[in-house]
This record gives structure tokens, sequence and C-alpha cells, in this order.
């Protein structure tokens, strides 16, 4: 009797470290996981940001062309 007792002890322990092994795996994936994120988030930021730099240089430049072209218009206008 106390040596079935003791096995299943034994069974229930070894089945207990497993988990524990796979609790600590699954956490250094998740830990590396963040560690990931935090990079990817970082360089999302500073894209985000860039398109937006990009954006603004764009409606200038357009503003500028559009600027460019009413002046051309002008001037031939005065020529005509």
């Amino acid at each position: 009797q106390i040596r079935i007792l003791e096995n299943r002890l034994d069974k229930a322990a070894v089945r207990f470290n497993e988990a524990i092994a796979g609790n600590r795996e699954l956490r250094e994936q998740i830990d590396a996981l963040r560690r990931e994120r935090a990079v990817f988030d970082d360089i999302y930021k500073k894209l985000e940001q860039e398109l937006s730099q990009k954006k603004r240089e764009m409606a200038n430049i357009i503003e500028q062309a559009n600027s460019a072209y009413e002046a051309r218009d002008q001037a031939q206008a005065q020529m005509a």
C-alpha cells in the first residue's frame, strides 16, 4: 500500500517537474517575444514619423509646383 502511494507520488512529482520545465520554456519564449515586440514597436514608431515627414515634404513640393504653374500661367498671359 505504501509502495503504491509512493509510486503515485513519484509519478505526480515527475509530471509536476515536467510542467514546471514547460512553463519555464514558455516564459522564456514570452520574454523573447516581448523584447522583439519592443524592437518592432520602436521601428514602427520611427517609420510612422518618417512617413509623416515625407507627407509634409510632399505637400510642400505640391504647393511649390502649383505656385510655379500659376507663375508660368501669369507670365504666359502677360506675354500674350
